[in-house]
């Protein structure tokens, strides 16, 4: 009774990264066996969003066994970077170092306290704001000394594998779209243009009368602030891509705002997304997308056309 009372109570005072409950067979075997659980592999992944504020996660120790430490338990750890390059060798990875400027830890000691198999949390902060999307850092964390007990020597060091995330927000949908030209059956025909935002790859916008300067514009009942557009290929003809384009905001729909401007794209398949990005802070409530160019067709197409902002 007095064993299952105990797996009850950890399970309940545990977080997911720091759960006795999920002790594998061969570390509880063994009474008083320190280790750390983020030293498994699956919870040593970090997904940090990009932001304004620090984002943060913990790591500790952990006490194996049935009992438990009748005396606190003093741990120590080390940043230990000297191992990226090993880990990258033996794992075919490019996992780069977090640059200093960018973390803080909060410490590199702590307690297992009497009566607890798990020590309190240790923080780390990471400050992601000028961090690149989709970097990917290691950060090796080695349990170096426990004031009692035995370290398993396998399960002794974490590697933080942190990814960097932007929240993206896909705003499309909350606007009134309108087009310059639309499709001979009109806006819900079967090609017509409210294809264009309809979040269905497997629908399109096309209309004729090319070479002409056709814009797609949506407007927000709000002002909003976007700061990237996603388009997508059509299924077919890649002579009715668009080419060349600039991208506008507006708060009135008669002065316009240029964000963006391409020319020379293609893309590299059909129904192929591509998301362009730039700087913009200002809330507009109309966006344009102004398509001065296509690949050469007597004809336009679009698949799907979304707008974005990462606040």
């Amino acid at each position: 009774m007095r064993i299952y009372l105990k797996i009850i109570a950890a399970c309940i005072s545990i977080s997911a990264l720091m759960t006795a409950c999920d002790k594998k067979d061969e570390i509880t075997s063994e009474e008083g066996v320190i280790y750390m659980t983020q030293a498994i592999d699956a919870r040593s992944s970090i997904d940090l969003l990009i932001a304004d504020t620090a984002q943060s996660f913990t790591f500790g120790g952990a006490y194996g066994g049935q009992l438990y430490p009748q005396q606190d338990i003093q741990l120590s750890f080390k940043l230990d970077t000297g191992l990226i390059a090993a880990y990258n060798a033996s794992h075919s990875t490019s996992y780069e170092k977090l640059p200093v400027d960018k973390y803080t830890i909060s410490n590199l000691e702590t307690i297992i306290r009497s009566g607890r198999t798990t020590s309190d949390g240790i923080k780390v902060s990471v400050d992601t704001k000028t961090l690149p999307k989709d970097a990917e850092y290691l950060m090796p964390i080695t349990l170096q000394t426990a004031s009692t007990g035995k370290i398993n020597e396998e399960l002794k060091t974490a590697y933080f594998k942190i990814k960097i995330s932007r929240k993206e927000t896909d705003l499309t949908s909350m606007a009134t779209l309108t087009v310059s030209k639309d499709n001979n059956d009109g806006p819900n025909g079967g090609e017509g243009s409210a294809k264009l935002v309809d979040n269905n790859l497997t629908t399109k916008f096309l209309t004729g009368g090319f070479p002409i300067v056709l814009w797609m514009q949506l407007k927000f009942p709000e002002a909003v602030s976007i700061q990237s557009y996603k388009l997508t290929s059509g299924n077919d003809a890649p002579e009715r891509d668009p080419k060349d384009w600039k991208f506008f905001g507006s708060n009135d729909g008669n002065t316009w705002v240029e964000l963006d401007s391409k020319t020379n794209q293609s893309f590299s398949g059909r129904t192929q997304t591509v998301q362009y990005e730039f700087e913009n802070d200002t809330p507009y409530s109309y966006y344009r997308w102004q398509v001065e160019k296509n690949n050469g067709s007597d004809a336009f197409q679009i698949t799907e056309w979304r707008v974005i902002t990462f606040k």
